[in-house]
């Protein structure tokens, strides 16, 4: 049976129920509006302890309305707390106590939840009952994970949450004359653009698009960075920190390898060509050298010339014999298992590349949050994310501040980085950090 909630007493009578047990939250929204904006319609409970389920309404015309200053009041409840999408829904409430459960259910079987409601121009002209039939459905895909969630995914889910749900908050300000990735429509008042990362992918690395606009893979040639510029005009500007070879030191790091702070593919080619000094051709090859020995395999050859790369294959090696004998390997800073389950299509190399990638998403999640709370009282802004590299939105009185972002992130020198500045996003000069 669905309990309406459209009362004072209805509202605190079930707020009693909530007070232990788990309890799985639903809010309906318009998925085509950016999260920023939305304003949820409608929230579905459930209540595992006692099997209940509720509705509260907040603009749906089949239940009374419940204001949403009364959502503080639901959040504080003493039950344990699941939602899916956690990440959208944190732009209209404080979910950061919840456990997305659907993120959840991704990593242990790489299978999306998808909320299927009828196609329509507004949700609320959909009966609330037909919107049920879309809670229950989707509660059955879920309800065996709630109260068995793995607690390091979700350590990882929160992190990830609280990142790219501030980057997303802050949006991109945009030049509205030469803006030329989507309909104009999509620059909202405040003059900025707002992407979507999507970390539901086998390495939770994120993709980062919305309205057919992917902001991870901005044409240069095309010009389409051109009109990301800075929100505080001339006295302001665009600055990114890029990390150098970012891959091979996170593992240096992982196996305390050391490594030299210039340039990796210098160094590497160094070996390579048994020279001391590269023309810039030899440079650029060594590049695709190391790219195909770590993809492909290394042979025998570099592993007896290569220290480093006889260490990328002991690991590899060893890593596979953990896949193959323990049915999972962990990655290295959040452990989040990778299974032979849903792993299936998999080989030393792959699976090593997999790892890499989970670990430059677990490193910079952690990283980002850094950047977060340096700006968090702050005019400057982190403003996108794009796998080895950070914008930042920055006011001219705080340039400063980009050189303390680079210190941390670069740990010591461990992970060197270049920095690069400018008016707009598709022209901008490296400078010394």
């Amino acid at each position: 049976m669905l309990n309406y909630i459209e009362t004072p007493s209805e509202f605190s009578d079930m707020c009693k129920t909530l007070s232990t047990g788990n309890a799985f939250f639903h809010c309906v929204y318009d998925a085509g509006i950016h999260p920023v904006y939305v304003n949820p319609i409608a929230i579905f409970i459930y209540h595992d302890t006692t099997d209940s389920k509720f509705v509260m309404s907040f603009s749906h015309p089949d239940v009374i309305p419940i204001s949403k200053k009364c959502i503080p009041t639901l959040i504080n409840t003493d039950c344990k707390k699941y939602i899916i999408d956690k990440k959208n829904s944190v732009h209209f409430m404080d979910v950061s106590e919840f456990i997305d459960i659907s993120f959840d259910k991704y990593t242990k079987t790489l299978e999306q939840t998808s909320v299927n409601y009828p196609v329509c121009k507004d949700l609320r002209s959909v009966p609330i009952m037909t919107l049920k039939k879309s809670f229950d459905d989707t509660l059955k895909l879920l309800k065996k994970y709630i109260g068995n969630e793995d607690v390091n995914s979700a350590t990882l889910s929160t992190d990830m949450c609280n990142v790219f749900s501030t980057i997303e908050k802050n949006g991109m300000y945009v030049n509205k004359d030469i803006f030329n990735l989507g309909d104009a429509s999509l620059i909202k008042e405040n003059g900025c653009v707002y992407g979507q990362y999507n970390y539901f992918t086998p390495t939770t690395r994120p993709s980062n698009r919305f309205a057919k606009i992917n902001f991870a893979a901005l044409n240069k040639k095309k010009n389409e960075r051109d009109s990301l510029t800075s929100r505080f005009g001339v006295d302001g500007g665009l600055v990114m920190v890029d990390y150098e070879s970012y891959h091979l030191r996170l593992f240096a790091e992982h196996i305390k390898f050391e490594l030299p702070t210039s340039s990796l593919h210098e160094y590497l080619g160094k070996f390579y060509y048994d020279k001391d000094e590269l023309t810039e051709e030899e440079y650029d090859m060594s590049k695709k050298i190391t790219f195909n020995l770590i993809f492909g395999g290394i042979s025998d050859d570099v592993k007896e010339h290569i220290p480093f790369m006889k260490k990328v294959a002991e690991y590899v090696d060893t890593n596979w014999n953990n896949f193959q004998k323990n049915g999972y390997v962990e990655t290295w800073l959040y452990k989040r298992k990778l299974s032979k389950d849903c792993y299936t299509d998999m080989n030393p190399y792959k699976l090593f590349n997999y790892m890499l990638q989970s670990v430059e998403t677990e490193q910079n999640c952690k990283m980002g949050m850094k950047i977060n709370n340096h700006f968090s009282d702050l005019k400057s802004k982190l403003v996108l994310y794009h796998y080895d590299a950070f914008l930042m939105d920055m006011h001219k009185s705080e340039f400063i501040e980009a050189k303390k972002v680079a210190k941390f992130l670069e740990n010591d020198g461990k992970f060197p980085l270049r920095m690069y500045v400018g008016s707009n996003y598709g022209s901008m000069n490296e400078i010394k950090v």
